[in-house]
C-alpha cells in the first residue's frame, strides 16, 4: 500500500490475473455468509466439498503413478528463473501437497503394474480442486487470525496464509546457502551422521542421483517416442513393444520413471547403500504394509524432486 495515494501497488507481471482469481474466489465463498462466523463456516464447508470431489477424481488411480505424473504437469520445481507473481496456485507445490495428503487420507491406494492403459485423473480438474482448498485455507487462516484477541493475532493469521501461498516455492540457490550454513557446520554434520546415518552432503548426493535417474527414464522414453514419430517409420519398421512401454511409462505407470531403489541411488551418488537407504527412508512415507511394495516420498531440502521406491515390480 502506498500511503501517499492510498493505492495498492504491485511489482511484476501476471499479478492482475492472480488478484482477479483471488477476488472471484472470495466472492464465491462469501455469497451465503452474513457475518464472520457464517463466512468461516462456509469456508470450512467449501474445503470439505472440494476434498470430497478431489477424492472422487482420484478414486481408482495409483497414488504413486498420479503424483509422479502431476510432478511434471505442474511446476516449476525451482523459481530461480521465474517470477513468483507469474505463478499460479494451480501449479504450485501447495496444490500438489494437497493432492498427496488426499491420497494419504485414502490410504495411498495402489494399482498393479499391468502395462495396460490405465490413464491418469484429469490434471486440470484435480489441481483446480486442490487450488480451491489452498485458497480457502489461506482465507480461513487470515480470518481466524483477525478474530484472535491478542496483539499479534492478525499478524499470525496473515503469516499462516502467506506460508501456504509460498509453500514449496524455493529458490534453489538461497535454499542451498541456508542449508549449508545450518547443516553444513562440522559439529552439526557429526551429530547428523551419528543420529541419522547421513550428512547434508549425503542428502544432496542421493537427491541429485534420484533426480538424474528420474530424468533419464522419463526424457529417454520421450526422446525415443519422438524419434520414432519424426522418422515417419511405419509399424513394420519399429519395435511396437518398446514403443508401447515408453508410452506407458510416460502417461500411465509413471512410478516406473518416478521411483529409484537404494541400490540405484547409492551407485549413482557414490555413497554406501546403507547411507542411501537411510536418506530415502527418512524423507519418505510408506504405503500400508499389505504388499511387498513400499512407497517413498520426496527427497531433498532444496527441491521437491527425487522419489524412491525400495522395490518396483
Amino acid at each position: 500500500m502506498n500511503p501517499l495515494n492510498r493505492r495498492v501497488e504491485v511489482v511484476g507481471t501476471g499479478v492482475t490475473g492472480s488478484l482477479i482469481r483471488a477476488a472471484t474466489h472470495l466472492q464465491r465463498l462469501s455469497q451465503n455468509a452474513s457475518n464472520a462466523d457464517d463466512f468461516l463456516t462456509h469456508i470450512e464447508e467449501a474445503i470439505t466439498s472440494a476434498r470430497v470431489a478431489l477424492e472422487e477424481c482420484l478414486h481408482g488411480y495409483d497414488s504413486f503413478d498420479t503424483l509422479a505424473f502431476l510432478r511434471l504437469a505442474a511446476g516449476p520445481w525451482d523459481f530461480s528463473e521465474v517470477r513468483e507473481s507469474e505463478s499460479q496456485v494451480e501449479n504450485s507445490q501447495a496444490a500438489q501437497d494437497v493432492i498427496a495428503l488426499t491420497f494419504l487420507g485414502m490410504g495411498l491406494p495402489r494399482q498393479p503394474l499391468t502395462g495396460e492403459n490405465s490413464g491418469q485423473p484429469n490434471p486440470g480438474k484435480v489441481l483446480g480442486l486442490a487450488a480451491d482448498i489452498v485458497r480457502a485455507a489461506q482465507t480461513h487462516a487470515i480470518l481466524q487470525g483477525q478474530r484472535v484477541d491478542q496483539p499479534l493475532g492478525a499478524l499470525a493469521g496473515e503469516f499462516m496464509g502467506y506460508e501456504l501461498s509460498v509453500r514449496g516455492r524455493q529458490y534453489e540457490s538461497i535454499a542451498k546457502e541456508l542449508n549449508t550454513g545450518l547443516l553444513g557446520d562440522p559439529t552439526v554434520a557429526t551429530v547428523m551422521a551419528n543420529a541419522l546415518g547421513f550428512t547434508l552432503d549425503d542428502i544432496r548426493a542421493v537427491r541429485e542421483a534420484s533426480a538424474a535417474l528420474l530424468n533419464e527414464r522419463f526424457f529417454g522414453a520421450r526422446d525415443r517416442v519422438g524419434d520414432v514419430v519424426q522418422s515417419g517409420a511405419g509399424l513394420e519398421d519399429i519395435d511396437p513393444e518398446a514403443f508401447r512401454r515408453d508410452m506407458n511409462l510416460m502417461v500411465n505407470e509413471c512410478r516406473l520413471f518416478g521411483a529409484v531403489s537404494a541400490v540405484e541411488a547409492a551407485g549413482r551418488a557414490g555413497v554406501e547403500e546403507s547411507t542411501a537407504k537411510a536418506v530415502l527412508e527418512f524423507f519418505s512415507t510408506s504405503r500400508p504394509a499389505d504388499t511387498d511394495l513400499e512407497w517413498s516420498g520426496c527427497v531433498g531440502f532444496e527441491c521437491q524432486s527425487g522419489v524412491s521406491e525400495e522395490a518396483v515390480e
